[in-house]
């Protein structure tokens, strides 16, 4: 019976998150600081991904830098992607990689990884594949997905998951200007469209960084499972 039960609760949290007395939130957190080399390190790197210097990123890049699950690998590799040789559209990946670089993480075994988001798990009883943490403050979750529709509530690093696919509805729709909007549900009960721009999924992009003969490198840029 108890078992029955674990396995009951587990399904309902893949179809929708309980309703919850208060919101889940994940607020970014930074350790960079705690080690000046590494500090100095990424605002460099930062400034150069900011500039779209490719030849100062691909620099700061470990010779054996890993960019994929599926043995994509290298220096070489790592220029070609960022210069639309890859799978992702090159302002998009430039985006992703700024994103992991300024928003927050931590160390873990001398290995710093960000973004912070990358370092939030979530409960069993939801989906870690459709689990996102909204990335601001005070972002609109709305009726529908367009910047007219009604503002259902304002939320600030709150966990929120995608809604589960359903044939007969949509759950991302590019509105008239083609920003992207995810339909979500919140730890609240409530369920509602936010921007794509501000949410996090768990399997988003991550780096990650080693002090390797007394220099950081960024030894892996990757996304998935």
């Amino acid at each position: 019976m108890h078992t029955l039960r674990l396995v009951l609760a587990f399904l309902l949290g893949l179809a929708a998150l309980p309703a919850l007395a208060e919101p889940v939130t994940w607020p970014p957190f930074d350790e960079a600081g705690s080690d000046p080399s590494f500090k100095t390190y990424r605002d460099r790197l930062l400034q150069a991904v900011r500039e779209r210097d490719v030849d100062a990123v691909v620099a700061a890049a470990a010779e054996d830098i890993e960019l994929s699950y599926g043995g994509d690998n290298g220096r070489d590799t790592f220029r070609l992607w960022l210069t639309g040789g890859g799978d992702t559209e090159p302002q998009f990946y430039w985006t992703y990689l700024e994103r992991a670089l300024a928003e927050g993480g931590r160390f873990d075994n001398g290995i710093f990884i960000g973004p912070w988001t990358y370092w939030y798990e979530p409960p069993d009883t939801i989906d870690f594949y459709s689990t996102a943490v909204v990335a601001g403050k005070n972002v609109r979750l709305r009726a529908g997905p367009s910047t007219s529709d009604a503002v259902i509530r304002a939320l600030t690093y709150e966990v929120v998951v995608q809604v589960p696919y359903d044939p007969n509805r949509e759950s991302i729709v590019q509105d008239a200007s083609g920003r992207e909007w995810i339909n979500v549900d919140t730890t609240q009960g409530e369920r509602g469209w936010i921007a794509q721009e501000f949410l996090r999924f768990m399997l988003d992009y991550r780096a990650g960084f080693e002090k390797r003969n007394g220099n950081w490198q960024m030894i892996f840029f990757i996304s998935g499972d």
